[in-house]
């Protein structure tokens, strides 16, 4: 099995070639050709070729390098998505049920409610839903978020609302019927 060529050494980067976090699409190195391969904009790891590649090799190599970039990508997301299916069934509120009360009740509570503007599109969505009277659970199901995110929202809405709690936010901008 002599005719492979041994595998490289680690080889350290001069900072460089790094501009804004992302290495050039190609560059050489150690007499060879490195492509980089990236995930979602980032740099994420590199293809080392042992020799100089032709114009036709480098665009073949490239194309190469975006097909890994891309697999590392959905993999990552596959990862997340399983993740997130994970926690959504451990949840103790049933899936059954978070699907009839969305189909019964909207995230909109009934009459007139003045969403405060500071707040970012995210918190606008999770207030709406604590004004309408829903559970961490049920709003993390719905925007398909954790549990304690959908805390830190609402730590960061009593906040920025001068809130003590889910009472004293509901009393204050609750609908007027």
């Amino acid at each position: 099995m002599g005719w492979w060529p041994s595998p490289p050494r680690p080889f350290e980067l001069p900072a460089e070639l790094f501009v804004g976090g992302r290495l050039p699409a190609v560059f050489s190195h150690d007499a060879g050709t490195v492509f980089a391969v990236e995930v979602d904009g980032a740099s994420a790891g590199t293809i080392h070729v042992h020799r100089p590649v032709t114009a036709a090799g480098s665009d073949a190599v490239r194309a190469f390098a975006a097909a890994v970039g891309a697999a590392l990508g959905l993999i990552g997301l596959r990862s997340r998505r399983s993740r997130q299916q994970n926690l959504y069934e451990a949840m103790p509120v049933q899936a059954s049920a978070i699907r009839e009360r969305s189909a019964l009740h909207s995230a909109e509570p009934v009459g007139q409610v003045a969403v405060p503007e500071h707040l970012t599109r995210r918190e606008r969505e999770v207030f709406v839903r604590l004004l309408a009277g829903e559970s961490n659970a049920v709003i993390a199901a719905e925007l398909v978020i954790s549990v304690e995110t959908v805390k830190s929202h609402v730590r960061q809405i009593l906040r920025k609302c001068g809130a003590a709690n889910r009472a004293e936010l509901i009393g204050k901008y609750g609908p007027s019927v």
